[in-house]
């Protein structure tokens, strides 16, 4: 049976493809379907794997998933946006959002570069105040404190008077909260993430997904750095791309995955080779100590308090 599609001839649609995108990437279209939903006069329809990036969205109409769509039944639209299809190999060293709207021909402004989320409502009594939210990313050496880590980070915040939120997919739901909440596993949607965000008094995070989501808050962020050159994926808030935004960097300058002399000829193409310390350290030096994080953060708070 043919998959049904509302208004098939009446509004654009932008398909988030491919699948390898994370949700730092899908978060890079919120401006440009805002751009041209304000020029088409129209909603736009959105096929993705992150649906719950565009619910709630002024600016889209329907949300299709993207890994069971029929792109057949879009035959003969001429509406229908799908600019990303293939891997662009320097992704890491790009403009999204620009290179997004300039797939269809136009140009964002700053001011139009603003990534703006449209949570749903949520509310938690229970938060500590002036709380610091933390999500404990468990992605491989290059991108997580491991467990000791983690737990001496919420240990040194706790010893400093400082409440700590964790928040995450539950893997680390053990670690030992003493002042604050540990929320790891308990939180079931963007959403709810976003409020926690946009709640706290900092930020803290590896992954550069939440990092983006907390871009559409007014959070002071902590963005601990490992291979990864952020440049060209910081938030766009107030006027500037370094606006409540620290990255807590490590002892290595050489930003692996974001330096084109590690990407390789293979098979004809420019592509990186391995996501791996090129130094052969036997850990990854740019990443930087607890006791670094731990320090930026205590200033900051106490600053502000």
């Amino acid at each position: 049976m043919a998959q049904r599609r509302l208004n098939l001839y009446e509004r654009p649609t932008i398909s988030t493809e491919p699948l390898w995108f994370g949700l730092g990437d899908t978060m890079h279209f919120l401006p440009v379907v805002k751009k041209l939903s304000k020029t088409l006069n129209s909603k736009i329809d959105i096929i993705t794997q992150y649906p719950q990036v565009f619910r709630n969205n002024p600016y889209v109409g329907a949300v299709f998933d993207l890994p069971s769509y029929n792109f057949k039944i879009q035959d003969g639209n001429p509406y229908f946006f799908a600019p990303l299809r293939n891997k662009n190999p320097f992704w890491f060293n790009i403009d999204i959002k620009q290179y997004i709207a300039h797939s269809l021909g136009f140009e964002l402004l700053d001011e139009e570069r603003v990534l703006e989320f449209y949570p749903e409502p949520f509310a938690n009594t229970n938060l500590p105040n002036k709380y610091v939210l933390i999500t404990p990313a468990k992605r491989g050496v290059d991108r997580d404190f491991g467990k000791d880590g983690w737990q001496k980070l919420v240990n040194e915040l706790n010893a400093n008077n400082i409440p700590v939120v964790l928040e995450g997919a539950g893997d680390y739901h053990q670690l030992d909260v003493k002042l604050g909440l540990n929320l790891c596993g308990q939180i079931s949607s963007l959403s709810q993430t976003w409020h926690l965000m946009n709640k706290a008094h900092c930020y803290i995070t590896f992954d550069t997904g939440m990092y983006i989501l907390a871009g559409s808050t007014t959070t002071q962020i902590f963005l601990i750095d490992s291979y990864f050159e952020n440049r060209w994926h910081k938030p766009f808030r107030n006027g500037s791309v370094d606006y409540k935004l620290k990255v807590v960097d490590g002892d290595c300058a050489e930003k692996c995955l974001g330096n084109l002399k590690y990407y390789v000829r293979e098979s004809g193409l420019q592509q990186f080779r391995v996501q791996q310390c090129q130094l052969k350290y036997d850990s990854f030096k740019c990443i930087p100590s607890v006791g670094k994080t731990v320090g930026e953060v205590v200033n900051y708070y106490n600053a502000l308090s």
